[in-house]
């Protein structure tokens, strides 16, 4: 899958914007999917595309691997956000 189309794939960008519109600091992946209402292993796949783009971190916390975005995802989402309200 090209960086392009993974980036600009609807469940890409709704994990995306879950995860910089989320109140909570560290999101867990089992939290992303119900957030973003994606399977397991569609989540699981545009995850693992994102930590190669350098758009998320991954930090373990305990059991838990917690997810948030890096500088690069936040600027990314924010110009998603950015587009969202220029077509309103």
């Amino acid at each position: 899958m090209g960086k392009k189309k993974m980036i600009l794939e609807t469940k890409a960008t709704k994990i995306l914007f879950t995860l910089r519109n989320s109140n909570e600091k560290n999101l867990y992946q089992s939290r992303i999917v119900k957030l973003a209402n994606c399977s397991i292993a569609h989540t699981s796949s545009i995850l693992k595309q994102f930590t190669k783009l350098g758009v998320i971190k991954k930090k373990k916390g305990g059991q838990r691997i917690y997810i948030s975005l890096t500088d690069k995802g936040k600027e990314l989402a924010d110009c998603f956000i950015r587009i969202g309200e220029l077509l309103k």
